[in-house]
């Protein structure tokens, strides 16, 4: 059951200049929040707009930046579509040119990929890390296999979530579309987990068909110093359409670390509750 947190923040408009390449990014950097800054990287085709349920809750205790990646969203559109690699390239570049320091990095879906691989190659970069419904199991490098499991976890989500995702086709277009998921069967995560040396929390849904239970346990014991939390009920899009438990679970991460004594905390992942900060 999807539910939403109380109080939320508002994030601003942010538009950056990468070697030439218009970022855009939502941002709330108050001062006063001395805790690590949290950046949430948005999956494959649709861009901030699936992130900012969770950013505007982590909003309210966090520094938090939710950018549209080249390509994606409002940002700035290459002619050509990144691969894995370029895509956590720019993203270190940005954090650079907007100066938020080392950070923890939330990703859904696709986006884990991205980060897996930022993670291995700018470590100066990140402190935390945050993997909610990694891409891809084995089973779903059959692109039939892909569709299928996508659709079965959709019959999970919010009506508008399809909307969204409708919508952000259009925008980004077929082309750069189907090129951006062949970059991301083509990319290889599990050699790179072992080379991933921080605190890194995975997250599923039970019923996430995308990133099923063997897959995420996987990742985990690939891992050095991997944790998982499951969210029961829930499906792919955590950051969309579970904003107040994901808040909660990335909340006692940050501040906790990882192990997190998950068994301590299931109460607020199971019942369909208001979450404050």
């Amino acid at each position: 059951m999807s539910v939403r947190c109380k109080p939320r923040a508002r994030l601003e408009d942010l538009w950056t200049d990468v070697d030439g390449v218009m970022i855009y990014a939502r941002a709330r950097r108050p001062p006063t929040l001395a805790y690590l800054p949290v950046i949430l990287v948005h999956g494959l085709v649709v861009a901030s707009p699936a992130m900012l349920p969770t950013a505007k809750c982590l909003a309210t205790r966090f520094q938090v930046y939710v950018p549209d990646l080249p390509g994606f969203g409002r940002s700035a559109k290459p002619s050509y579509a990144l691969n894995v690699a370029q895509l956590a390239d720019v993203l270190a570049a940005w954090m650079r040119k907007v100066g938020t320091g080392p950070a923890a990095l939330l990703g859904n879906s696709f986006s884990c990929q991205i980060l897996v691989d930022f993670a291995v190659h700018h470590p100066d970069l990140v402190e935390r890390l945050i993997l909610v419904g990694p891409t891809l199991a084995p089973i779903e490098r059959n692109v039939f296999n892909l569709i299928t499991r996508t659709a079965l976890t959709s019959v999970h989500g919010p009506l508008s979530l399809l909307w969204l995702t409708a919508r952000s086709w259009l925008n980004v277009g077929l082309w750069r579309g189907l090129q951006t998921i062949r970059l991301m069967l083509n990319d290889q995560i599990l050699p790179k987990l072992p080379e991933v040396r921080i605190p890194t929390l995975v997250v599923r849904g039970t019923n996430d068909y995308i990133a099923p239970q063997n897959w995420a346990e996987k990742v985990v014991d690939s891992l050095p110093r991997g944790c998982l939390a499951v969210l029961p009920g829930a499906a792919h899009a955590l950051a969309y359409d579970e904003p107040a438990r994901l808040m909660r679970i990335v909340e006692l991460f940050l501040l906790e670390g990882c192990p997190v004594l998950w068994e301590d905390v299931a109460h607020l992942l199971e019942k369909g509750e208001d979450t404050g900060s």
